[in-house]
């Protein structure tokens, strides 16, 4: 209703497999309705929604005329991890620190663990030189990427459901 009462405009929802995940109910034919309802010819609003699970999204919501265009990104392969990990390092990363070990310890996950990953290698750099240095080496990112993988799986094991999709890749 906002975006139709406002006009032009661009609508972000985020996190769509949260909104319209499970067995069809009221909540997602308002949504469908409001998707059907984005694409007729006096409107001026474009609807961009992510998610980081697919799998969850009720079909009915991806059907043409719904969504007209799905872009799939994948997972950071072991080389675009390096290049974020310099990106999200800038002048804290040691130049010549040869980040092939980190990329294999992060390929695949999304960038916002290798960010938190690098921000708290930060930390351990700091901790490591006991102040005197916030230099980040290649040690510091994959032994924070290993902790870092290694608690969220005991806080957060993966589903069934999840493994299954994580072996398809």
């Amino acid at each position: 209703n906002f975006a139709r009462d406002y006009g032009k405009c661009v609508l972000f929802v985020e996190d769509l497999d949260r909104l319209a995940h499970g067995e069809r109910n009221a909540a997602l034919d308002q949504l469908s309705y409001a998707l059907d309802g984005v694409g007729n010819k006096d409107s001026e609003t474009i609807v961009i929604m992510s998610t980081n699970n697919p799998t969850r999204i009720n079909p009915m919501i991806l059907r043409p005329g719904r969504i007209d265009v799905v872009i799939y990104l994948d997972k950071p392969d072991e080389e675009a991890v390096t290049r974020l990990v310099r990106n999200y390092g800038k002048d804290s990363l040691d130049p010549q620190a040869d980040l092939t070990g980190v990329g294999k310890v992060l390929a695949h996950q999304i960038p916002a663990i290798i960010r938190e990953v690098v921000e708290r290698a930060k930390l351990r750099a700091l901790t490591r030189s006991q102040g005197s240095s916030s230099i980040v080496v290649a040690q510091d990112l994959v032994e924070t990427a290993e902790s870092y993988l290694r608690t969220q799986t005991r806080l957060n094991p993966p589903t069934e459901k999840e493994q299954d999709f994580m072996y398809q890749f």
